[in-house]
């Protein structure tokens, strides 16, 4: 392609592109896009001047406004001979009235947050109902379920047992040695009182008249 003349405000046309051989060789409907010629703006001159003025670095730039003497640094006084008598009238109001004052504070917000504290964990023991299921006498349907339930569970437990069978030996126990004292030690029935002997695999239990050793041991 030949080369075109170098315009620094003129954009280059776009070169098209050279279709390769195994590519179709349909023709494309996109259009190239055609040069555009720019004119140089009249301001262009004045703004490049304009920019070359500005320095690389802001640093360079020394800026110096004075607001009316508000910036000048004022010279530090010599220090007056009231200023100790000051500190020791502050140090003594400080150690004699502003301590035991605040230190009164302290303790009386200490106090005032453990009675609080005291007052809130009475609040919440109080307000545990005694009954977890609710006031019966309120009709709470939650508590007649539960208490139907539970009798439920409990005949549950004894249905098609004799109970004259299943304590047989302890309501045995019971009627031999009902009488019987515990004045020496209340863990064994007294020397010649009556107790039960209780069965084994081999032997069944056995009222004794009067067998009590008083250590714990039955024995005709």
């Amino acid at each position: 392609y030949p080369q075109a003349s170098y315009n620094p405000y003129q954009t280059p046309a776009p070169r098209s592109r050279i279709p390769k051989p195994h590519m179709s060789k349909k023709k494309s409907s996109r259009k190239q896009a055609q040069p555009v010629n720019r004119t140089p703006s009249p301001y262009y001159n004045h703004l490049q001047s304009l920019f070359s003025a500005i320095p690389p670095v802001y640093d360079d730039v020394d800026v110096n406004v004075n607001f009316a003497g508000k910036n000048k640094r004022k010279r530090r006084s010599a220090p007056s001979a009231e200023a100790p008598a000051k500190t020791a009238a502050y140090n003594k109001w400080y150690n004699t009235v502003y301590l035991p004052w605040y230190q009164n504070y302290a303790y009386q917000m200490q106090k005032y947050y453990q009675e609080l504290k005291a007052y809130e964990a009475a609040m919440a023991i109080q307000s545990i109902p005694s009954n977890p299921f609710g006031n019966p006498g309120t009709g709470n349907k939650f508590y007649e379920y539960s208490k139907q339930a539970y009798n439920q569970h409990l005949y549950e437990q004894v249905k098609g047992t004799d109970p004259t069978l299943t304590h047989a030996e302890a309501f045995a126990k019971w009627t031999c040695e009902r009488e019987s004292t515990r004045n020496a030690d209340p863990l064994f029935i007294d020397a010649g009182e009556d107790c039960y002997s209780e069965a084994t695999a081999t032997t069944p239990g056995e009222c004794i008249t009067g067998g009590a050793g008083g250590d714990g041991t039955c024995a005709p």
